[in-house]
């Protein structure tokens, strides 16, 4: 892949933009034009291009930290269901327990939602701390103490 500075012709601004190929001879033309101006424009320029690309990069850095923050936040659930008992993760609780709902002549019972961070981690963490309790397939055998245990958890306690 290759980096290429581009200029609107129209608002006179320098852009970075990527080419996933060799570019031709008239592109390359005008990468040569851009250079050229570029230098003519001098140090000061320059500086001020910098800055505003490390402001850019910047905002950028923290666009995508809070978009991974936003992707770990969900929510941990335990379900009930003729006695036996499901632990599992979602973004959409009420979605997830539609599908539950039509593979499931018992009836479904939420006894905890909680929306959590990094509920991906926090759902192994609990599948493998009560992986003595299961029954069948994701399916558990809990009793009042394990469901403290798990709300206690999910609170932080």
């Amino acid at each position: 892949m290759l980096f290429s500075v581009f200029k609107n012709s129209k608002t006179k601004k320098f852009y970075i933009g990527t080419i996933n190929r060799i570019p031709d001879t008239k592109e390359l033309q005008k990468i040569i034009e851009l250079l050229e101006d570029i230098k003519r424009r001098g140090d000061n320029w320059i500086k001020g291009f910098n800055q505003e690309l490390s402001e850019k990069a910047k905002k950028f850095r923290k666009m995508m930290k809070r978009i991974n923050e936003e992707e770990k936040i969900g929510y941990i659930y335990l379900l009930k269901s003729n006695g036996l008992y499901k632990i599992g993760r979602a973004k959409n609780v009420k979605e997830r327990i539609k599908g539950y709902r039509t593979q499931n002549p018992f009836g479904i019972q939420v006894v905890i939602k909680k929306k959590v961070k990094d509920y991906i981690s926090k759902e192994k963490y609990l599948l493998k701390s009560f992986q003595d309790f299961r029954e069948k397939g994701e399916w558990f055998k809990l009793r009042r103490r394990e469901i403290k245990e798990i709300r206690e958890y999910l609170n932080g306690k």
